[in-house]
């Protein structure tokens, strides 16, 4: 997965707990990347779960990620697991396609996902739907983010489809 980046923890057990993974993007460009898996552009994501204390920051400011293609979910951005952040502002997602769910944006099993004054925008996912994003068990913060002509085909929510429940 993360046909540019890939963001993440892996298993040990003797890792570093207080390790904080961290990557910042800005004014940058992310065009036509693509992955069998997820995260078109960029998969944000900590394999060690619970049992670890290791965390995944993505800030992206000022970026434009276009025309990216995931096999499976999050054609720009995958997002997944505990202690993963991954925030947004005054950045672009466009023209993005996802194999199965979240055409711009995908996040799973506790993620936190930021998007402020960001478009979202002809974003298409193909399988199980959230055109724009889908988003399972996450914490999702929204400021003045627009969502554009984004759609899911096959499945539900031409924006957003969302499943789970995240506890405050």
């Amino acid at each position: 997965g993360g046909g540019c980046i890939w963001a993440g923890t892996a298993g040990s057990s003797i890792a570093d707990t207080n390790q904080q993974n961290s990557i910042k993007a800005v004014n940058s460009d992310f065009i036509n990347c693509s992955t069998s898996g997820d995260g078109g552009a960029i998969l944000a994501s900590n394999e060690l779960g619970d049992a670890q204390f290791q965390g995944v920051s993505v800030a992206l400011s000022g970026v434009a990620i276009r025309g990216c293609t995931a096999g499976q979910d999050g054609g720009a951005v995958k997002a997944s697991g505990k202690l993963v952040s991954v925030s947004a502002a005054n950045s672009t997602m466009c023209s993005c396609l996802a194999g199965n769910m979240g055409g711009a944006m995908a996040a799973a099993g506790g993620a936190s996902l930021a998007l402020l004054s960001s478009t979202l925008a002809n974003n298409v996912a193909s399988g199980a739907g959230g055109g724009a994003l889908a988003l399972s068990d996450v914490q999702l913060f929204d400021f003045a983010t627009s969502f554009v002509n984004n759609s899911a085909p096959s499945g539900g929510g031409g924006n957003l489809i969302w499943f789970g429940q995240v506890e405050p």
